[in-house]
């Protein structure tokens, strides 16, 4: 009976180690991608991360979750992709 027992808390016990093991395994870090422009000839839109937030149909009336992609306007400058500012709220001319 002592032996049975014995068994079954040593059984017990490895699964427990054995999940506990699967649970914690170490996440890898995800490699770092290139920035990712959706972009024309010379403006673009610099792709950040994606976020979920709750709509309303305007015709249904319904509230369902919509997946947006977050990030900011850019333009290319000499070859590069540059943030455009567009916190001022006046036009300015383009320079070289």
């Amino acid at each position: 009976m002592q032996k049975s027992i014995l068994w079954w808390a040593a059984s017990i016990a490895a699964a427990g180690a054995l999940s506990a093991g699967i649970t914690a395994q170490v996440v890898l870090p995800q490699r770092a991608e290139q920035p990712r422009v959706l972009s024309g000839s010379d403006i673009g839109f610099l792709v950040e991360g994606h976020s979920r937030e709750p709509r309303t149909d305007p015709q249904t009336g319904r509230t369902a979750p919509v997946d947006l992609v977050t990030g900011h306007l850019v333009v290319r400058v000499n070859g590069q992709w540059v943030e455009a500012d567009t916190s001022t709220g006046r036009l300015r001319p383009a320079t070289n």
